[in-house]
């Protein structure tokens, strides 16, 4: 029996997050935020309040990113997306006990974030595509240098 082939993420992971130790400690961070309470004058602050929401759309992309980066969904982009939505709906429900309330266009943030980086890591997989063939093995035609005729 062969084993299953490894999923490489198309969008490399930095450095710092190849310990699983920072990974989970980067992932934790990305989550807390959905569970502290936010206090009334900054739910009402005319500026803070609108940047809250789009707080939603990076943090549920760093999830996403992570989610991609390492575990058992790793390079795999569209059940990490899938999941990554999973968590943000999620999201909206376990964070009522902690005073928050769960909103619709959060979760159309959380989408938006999760799109995102599928778009960045599809783009990155055609690029990629165009250089190498299905078996991994890079094109006879890059770095070839064409011989002239001499004229």
């Amino acid at each position: 029996m062969t084993p299953a082939p490894r999923h490489i993420p198309a969008i490399a992971p930095p450095a710092l997050l190849l310990k699983w130790q920072t990974w989970a400690m980067g992932l934790a961070f990305m989550l807390i935020p959905f569970f502290l309470p936010i206090p009334a004058v900054l739910r009402r602050h005319p500026i803070i309040s609108p940047l809250g929401d789009q707080l939603h759309v990076v943090l549920l992309a760093g999830v996403a990113l992570m989610i991609y980066w390492r575990g058992p969904l790793t390079g795999r982009l569209w059940a990490t997306a899938l999941f990554a939505a999973i968590i943000g709906g999620a999201i909206e429900f376990v964070q009522i006990p902690f005073g928050r309330n769960a909103h619709y266009m959060d979760f159309v943030l959380d989408l938006v974030g999760i799109g995102m980086v599928v778009v960045a890591a599809a783009d990155e997989c055609e690029l990629l595509a165009e250089h190498f063939d299905r078996k991994g093995q890079p094109h006879h035609d890059i770095g070839e240098v064409t011989q002239g005729d001499g004229s």
